[in-house]
């Protein structure tokens, strides 16, 4: 990323975060890039949206990144597809304390 000065973003899509780590059941490699994401957000003044896909079979996040992504993380949204459609199945929010679970379709 450049300067500070130089930037006019408000939003980073990570679509894979778990391509920027080696081991995803690393604890070390998990909080590294964990706290330079949480570092950039806050320097830059941006939102970081990160995309982290579900173990088959249940609906527990990836690995140590996974977790703690969950424990770090202001909102989540579970994505799921349900009868050709796309709907938001389960969400979480630090932000709005509250409000609960919220659904819609795209």
């Amino acid at each position: 990323m450049g300067t500070h000065e130089e930037q006019n973003i408000g939003l980073v899509i990570i679509d894979g975060i778990r391509d920027l780590i080696h081991d995803i059941n690393s604890p070390s490699e998990s909080l590294d890039i964990i706290n330079e994401l949480m570092r950039w957000s806050s320097y830059y003044e941006l939102h970081i949206h990160t995309v982290l896909h579900l173990n088959k079979g249940d609906d527990n996040t990836r690995g140590h990144i996974g977790t703690e992504l969950n424990n770090k993380a202001e909102t989540i949204l579970q994505i799921s597809k349900n009868n050709e459609k796309w709907k938001n199945q389960r969400s979480k929010s630090h932000a709005h304390k509250g409000q609960g679970i919220y659904a819609f379709r795209i």
